[in-house]
């Protein structure tokens, strides 16, 4: 299997482990990007509160999501749900960016929320 998809998969399951200790429901959507591009990675639920997460992993500083941020409003429209994409910059904790205060790349100095901003709204 490519290495890069690999990576991209460990960090989706990190994630849904992630919440899934701290008492949610959280899952992984195989192929999410390979069948449907509008699917997110992953939907977390609690307390009749559903978000999804779009993962991203980078050795740079930027990463580029045009596409993905493209798709990711298609889906938001459809779905009315809150929506973030969780990026793993490397040697950083992951960061929480709402899609909404996103345009086509994140750089490692935006501003961004943590894991417990983003679980602080459940």
């Amino acid at each position: 299997m490519n290495r890069e998809y690999l990576k991209g998969v460990n960090f989706e399951r990190k994630m849904v482990e992630k919440f899934s200790e701290d008492g949610f429901i959280a899952m992984r959507i195989a192929g999410s990007g390979r069948y449907s591009e509008l699917l997110p990675d992953i939907l977390v639920m609690k307390n009749g509160v559903v978000m999804s997460i779009q993962c991203k992993a980078t050795k740079q500083d930027k990463i580029y999501i045009s596409r993905g941020v493209e798709n990711f409003r298609k889906f938001k429209e459809i779905a009315q749900i809150r929506c973030f994409f969780a990026v793993k910059f490397i040697r950083k904790d992951v960061r929480f960016y709402a899609l909404e205060k996103i345009n086509e790349n994140i750089d490692i100095n935006e501003p961004y929320l943590n894991y417990e901003d983003v679980v602080g709204e459940f």
